[in-house]
């Protein structure tokens, strides 16, 4: 489980939200990203280091907002309703917690990715945001 040392991020835009950005994400750069690096991941993934399971891309909810939704893929219904179970993240800390996802980052809003049984990730065709 990661606890420690993590620092608060730039407040963005005037919605007055924090990103936790942890001191050793620092080590690795996203040099092909372009536009907004912000995200929102469940704590399962961004918190407990757990591998992306499942992902997807929606239209972003403010100029700071990539649009990118992280999980692990095994987060419950209740688990999923608790706000406080989910956070605002730079890309920067699920890629390198989980770099996998990196080669799916460009892909467009309404995508959205699921991990198999093997980890290869796979784009879901039928999946619809709710």
């Amino acid at each position: 489980m990661r606890c420690g040392k993590y620092r608060e991020g730039v407040i963005l835009n005037e919605s007055r939200m924090k990103m936790a950005v942890f001191m050793e994400d620092r080590k690795i750069q996203l040099t092909e990203w372009e536009g907004p690096d912000g995200c929102i991941s469940t704590k399962r993934v961004a918190v407990e280091k757990m591998q992306v399971g499942f992902c997807y891309r929606t239209k972003p909810a403010g100029e700071w907002d990539s649009g990118w939704r992280f999980m692990a893929g095994d987060e419950s219904h209740e688990y999923m309703d608790k706000p406080e179970n989910s956070g605002i993240y730079k890309l920067i800390t699920i890629v390198s917690i989980d770099p996998d996802v990196l080669p799916l980052l460009k892909a467009p809003c309404g995508s959205a990715f699921e991990r198999d049984e093997k980890g290869i990730f796979h784009q879901v065709d039928d999946w619809h945001l709710e």
